[in-house]
């Protein structure tokens, strides 16, 4: 399907979410202008399953002792301020590629106690994930941001068939890129978008703003509750950081073991049997079964 603006009306779409003031433009001015880069032109989902993890990390207070996987996961409370992915008055669970990314996106530094979670979508559940930024990705540096490669095959078939279909998917995919990598905290646009994949449920992954080359998942508290499980958590202190997102940690306490509350076992004898690959980080087998909320 063809898309329905042109590489100039897409060009100048782009121009005004730069440009984009918030308090003036109603959420109904934004969608208009997001409809015209979504309508019509190429994009891609990917369902990880079971093999792939994400990494969810967050400051602890001072005083704050990890007892529950509850303090770790989406917010208990609806967000009262909006996020790259979150609307105010919603719950959303945001997670990265690996553990430096992970920290780079809560600004990580030396003495901070941090609570990070391995997560992965359950092995009887499926959600697909709207990429934001493959076609760029696989435009830019010939590879896909998840290792799909019915991807890039897909995007090289278009390059002899129709480039000029090419050329508006990763100009719209590309403007899409921009605005959730914007660091000026100008959330509007991206949130108005990512509640329209919620709305079809799917979640997003994105570009991490931090991290080159890393990457970031969002899904709403009540995908994460139906299609997600906990496989591990652990208790880190950040000892340094050299900068480019190297960071020397040391681990404090760490379970694979989590009552049906919630509450963790930090004195269990069980075993997290995983093993680790380049590819899709944390890997551990179909048939174990890590903390589920429902």
């Amino acid at each position: 399907m063809k898309n329905r603006l042109s590489l100039a009306q897409l060009a100048l779409t782009a121009e005004r979410l730069r440009g984009l003031d918030e308090r003036a433009r109603s959420d109904t001015d934004i969608q208009q202008l997001l409809a015209g880069l979504v309508d019509g032109h190429l994009s891609f989902g990917f369902t990880p399953g079971y093999q792939t993890s994400w990494i969810r990390a967050r400051k602890l207070g001072q005083a704050e002792l990890l007892k529950s996987i509850y303090q770790v996961i989406y917010p208990p409370n609806p967000a009262n301020r909006r996020g790259r992915a979150n609307r105010i008055g919603s719950r959303v669970l945001y997670a990265a590629s690996n553990k430096r990314v992970a920290l780079d996106e809560i600004n990580a530094e030396p003495g901070d106690r941090i609570a990070v979670i391995t997560i992965r979508q359950r092995v009887d559940r499926q959600l697909e994930l709207h990429l934001i930024g493959e076609i760029e990705s696989i435009c830019n540096r010939g590879t896909s941001l998840v290792g799909a490669k019915e991807n890039e095959e897909a995007v090289a078939k278009l390059v002899g068939e129709d480039q000029q279909d090419l050329e508006q998917s990763l100009l719209a995919d590309s403007i899409l890129s921009e605005l959730f990598r914007d660091p000026r905290n100008h959330y509007k646009a991206a949130s108005l978008f990512a509640a329209h994949n919620f709305a079809g449920n799917h979640g997003l992954v994105y570009p991490s703003v931090r991290t080159q080359g890393g990457i970031n998942i969002a899904i709403t508290a009540d995908q994460f509750d139906a299609c997600y499980e906990v496989l591990a958590v652990e208790e880190l202190v950040v000892n340094r950081y050299n900068g480019n997102s190297s960071y020397e940690n040391s681990i404090l306490r760490e379970s694979c073991d989590v009552d049906t509350d919630g509450e963790i076992r930090w004195d269990s004898s069980r075993r997290f049997p995983y093993h680790w690959s380049i590819q899709g980080g944390v890997h551990v087998a179909e048939d174990y079964a890590g903390w589920r909320r429902a």
